[in-house]
């Protein structure tokens, strides 16, 4: 934020109002300022910015099919009294849009209470079949009373099926030719 044309009062002092991020930063905050004598004044100041209540997702960026692993989300309660909170979970096909919550193992919601200023963990095990598409979408949504945060971001599956690719070697002349033989070349194909 720059404001070039900040006025003071007759006391020097001036207000200024922007907005900020959310996110649990620490800012620095530096005043330059000039009169018309070209006197200067500095002042730097430190301030942090939080969410009351934030859903912090840890999920993996790759799984394979096959996978049996935990998605989890840190929720962080940044107020000074105990929340009631749930939180949930939501899966689908990146392209298609289809549902895919049937890969999580249990409840998709859970309910739970977060002390003040403290956080919890919540998981929630997932299985990769062998037909899983190769981009899923998670959405993790947590609500404690009116507060309410979430994210959402995409994980890449892979095949448990590794290509290999063999490679010989071979050099010709000019004017020469080679009959190369490729046997069984079915028992290297993904």
């Amino acid at each position: 934020y720059w404001n070039g044309t900040l006025r003071t009062d007759e006391n020097g002092r001036a207000q200024v109002s922007f907005s900020m991020k959310e996110d649990l930063t620490r800012w620095r905050i530096l005043g330059l300022a000039f009169d018309q004598k070209m006197h200067a004044g500095f002042k730097e100041y430190k301030m942090t910015t939080k969410k009351d209540f934030l859903v912090l997702p840890y999920v993996p960026e790759l799984l394979r099919t096959g996978d049996h692993s935990f998605l989890s989300a840190k929720v962080s309660n940044q107020t000074s009294f105990d929340l009631q909170s749930s939180i949930s979970i939501n899966l689908k096909d990146a392209l298609s849009g289809a549902n895919l919550n049937h890969y999580i193992s249990g409840n998709k919601e859970m309910l739970f209470s977060i002390p003040a200023a403290m956080s919890s963990v919540q998981r929630w095990e997932i299985s990769i079949p062998n037909d899983a598409p190769q981009l899923i979408q998670y959405q993790i949504v947590g609500q404690a009373g009116d507060l309410s945060d979430g994210e959402q971001g995409y994980i890449l599956i892979q095949t448990d099926r590794q290509q290999i690719n063999e490679s010989h070697a071979f050099f010709l002349k000019p004017g020469e030719s080679i009959m190369v033989d490729i046997d069984d070349l079915s028992l290297h194909s993904p």
